[in-house]
């Protein structure tokens, strides 16, 4: 009776597997390249598209030879591909993750996952304040910076960060 019932389940799991049409995300399309990042650039991470309908991405400080030293980079990206700006964000470390525009204020905030900050970042000149910090529980028994990594605004402009 049992093995009956291993080989009922068994069958099912089959029919079901191959009898399932695939959903819509498994259709891939062909991907092309929008552009390419200059020599020596860190390798692209966070991305958000702007008001301006620009792409902007922070890189995490790595290229494909060694980890990057110095100021983290954002690279404001035409719609069509064109490298419009490449800044260095003052007051951070290399290691950049997430970002978005505030829905409210229209501020650019970016996450240094080196430092633990969420940085107000003007991205036109580079210049950044620290718009938080992120901390750790300093009595825990091994204090590190938290990985900061993502963010989202609710409907008054309020930030969430993970």
């Amino acid at each position: 009776m049992r093995k009956n019932r291993v080989l009922l389940g068994t069958l099912c799991c089959l029919l079901v597997t191959y009898l399932v049409v695939p959903a819509g995300a498994w259709h891939r399309n062909h991907a092309e390249i929008l552009a390419i990042l200059p020599d020596g650039s860190g390798g692209p991470e966070g991305l958000t598209v702007g008001p301006d309908g620009n792409l902007y991405v922070a890189s995490f400080g790595f290229n494909n030879h060694t980890a990057l030293t110095g100021l983290g980079q954002l690279f404001v990206i035409a719609p069509d591909g064109r490298l419009l700006r490449h800044v260095h964000i003052k007051n951070s470390s290399p290691h950049l993750l997430g970002l978005a525009f505030n829905p409210v204020t229209g501020d650019l905030l970016v996450l240094d996952f080196g430092a633990g900050n969420v940085l107000n970042v003007n991205s036109h000149t580079g210049d950044a304040t620290v718009f938080a910090t992120i901390t750790q529980d300093a009595k825990a028994a091994n204090p590190t910076t938290p990985g900061i990594n993502a963010l989202t605004f609710d409907r008054q402009g309020n930030v969430y960060v993970s």
